[in-house]
């Protein structure tokens, strides 16, 4: 039987995305300009949606890889990874922990993830931020 059109398009998508960051990934191992860099590959959201996941808390998780000359072993984090975890990750990867503000979320790097505020809470009020545009100020 012939595959739901949204499962054939998704697996279509993740093939396309595959060969091309495993493309991207070559070069920057043979490229001397990419010793130090760091290199993040997420996504805006998980694809799956109610057609394959009822279940609207699986939605907002997203995949999030990172690649940097200071992660020295291979590490899977099975915690569920938000989009709020991005930035505070990034700043420690990037050696910059004394940053002023990190966030809403949790470098995913530690040891333990202790969530000082609840998922919902985070949306909400990345919402007003954003319907409020509250970083113009800063421009």
């Amino acid at each position: 039987p012939a595959l739901p059109t949204i499962v054939a398009n998704y697996l279509q998508s993740a093939r396309y995305t595959d060969e091309h960051l495993g493309r991207l990934l070559e070069w920057t191992e043979q490229s001397p300009q990419m010793e130090n860099a760091t290199i993040i590959i997420t996504a805006d959201h998980n694809i799956l949606n109610s057609d394959l996941d009822p279940d609207p808390t699986h939605w907002r998780y997203l995949p999030f890889i990172a690649v940097s000359p200071t992660i020295t072993e291979n590490k899977v984090i099975d915690t569920v990874t938000r989009q709020m975890d991005i930035f505070p990750t990034v700043l420690h990867l990037i050696h910059q922990d004394n940053y002023y503000w990190h966030g809403l979320g949790e470098n995913l790097h530690q040891d333990s993830i202790h969530r000082a505020i609840s998922e919902h809470d985070a949306y909400v009020l990345s919402d007003k931020l954003i319907r409020m545009n509250y970083m113009s100020n800063y421009e």
